[in-house]
């Protein structure tokens, strides 16, 4: 797995698929309320919370996901993107 895919859900919630974690699949819910934003990692098999926590951005709230899912096991593939070049039109 190279990326987490989110979709939204309602204004201020974003969800991710389904990760396969082991024997088990996770599921990411990314919220933005007036306390600020947070994100609770649930298990698809019992629908317990396995983790939760906050950030102070969008940006670092993901960077805290991925860091979690890789504590938890997961392995994320290193992504090389390509640069574009940049054409000049006249």
């Amino acid at each position: 797995m190279t990326r987490i895919r989110y979709f939204k859900v309602t204004d201020g919630h974003l969800k991710s698929k389904e990760i396969l974690l082991g024997n088990d699949a996770v599921v990411v819910n990314l919220l933005s309320t007036n306390n600020g934003l947070s994100y609770t990692i649930v298990s698809v098999g019992n629908s317990t919370v396995v983790e939760q926590g906050n950030a102070s951005s969008l940006h670092m709230l993901k960077k805290k996901v991925k860091y979690s899912l890789k504590t938890m096991g997961k392995t994320f593939n290193d992504e090389i993107r390509k640069k574009r070049e940049h054409q000049l039109s006249v």
